[in-house]
């Protein structure tokens, strides 16, 4: 939306330049002999009328051999060839209807202009979309004991059962959350590492741990 209405603003301003500029320099012609004054470039065009010997024109260049006035209202076309320049006339001293004509357009294109400065200070603002933060929750990490072996193992998910030496299968007891508060077992004396007292169960000779922190 911006970039359109940078573009806009541009065009506006280089078209209004080109009528401005035009307008500061409109040449007097005398005509060399009587001509007609033709609607277009074109020797076989509609006659709009004809100019006597040494009359006095403003006109301005409008292609090779042809030159382009202001007659009876309109725009019409004469040779060049039966065109002699007088001088150059500043823009003051142009016929009302010119003056006219190039104020007209130059309101026209300001108006363009501040159109377009209102529908990019208006226009909604794209919102720049917020990137999705991933958060990985954290890994928690548990003591188990096997009630069998009376093994220690610090696992993050269920502990496998193959592998104890008493029995066919481990059979796993979940103490509690590994942290940073130290335990004792009166009874044993298991050290382990949680966040809070162990759970109980899991002694040796099949009895209740005594817990103590230390």
């Amino acid at each position: 939306m911006q970039k359109i209405s940078v573009l806009v603003m541009k065009i506006t301003l280089a078209i209004f330049l080109c009528l401005f500029t035009s307008s500061l320099w409109a040449a007097q012609y005398v005509t060399r002999s009587d001509t007609k004054v033709l609607a277009s470039k074109d020797l076989h065009a509609k006659v709009l009328g004809q100019l006597g010997k040494s009359s006095v024109i403003e006109a301005t260049e409008a292609d090779k051999g042809w030159y382009k006035t202001h007659y009876n209202g309109t725009d019409g076309y004469i040779q060049a060839k039966y065109l002699q320049e007088t001088g150059v006339l500043p823009a003051e001293e142009e016929s009302n209807d010119g003056n006219t004509i190039y104020i007209f357009g130059g309101g026209a294109l300001a108006l363009i202009a501040i159109i377009a400065g209102a529908v990019y200070r208006y226009a909604p603002k794209k919102k720049k979309r917020k990137k999705n933060l991933i958060i990985t929750p954290q890994m928690i990490v548990h003591w188990y004991q096997c009630r069998h072996c009376s093994v220690y193992i610090q696992k993050s998910s269920e502990a496998s059962l193959t592998g104890c030496e008493k029995a066919h299968a481990h059979h796993w007891i979940k103490l509690g959350e590994v942290g940073e508060h130290k335990y004792i077992c009166k009874k044993c004396s298991t050290i382990i590492n949680l966040v809070s007292e162990p759970a109980a169960d899991g002694c040796k000779g099949g009895e209740q741990h005594q817990w103590r922190k230390v």
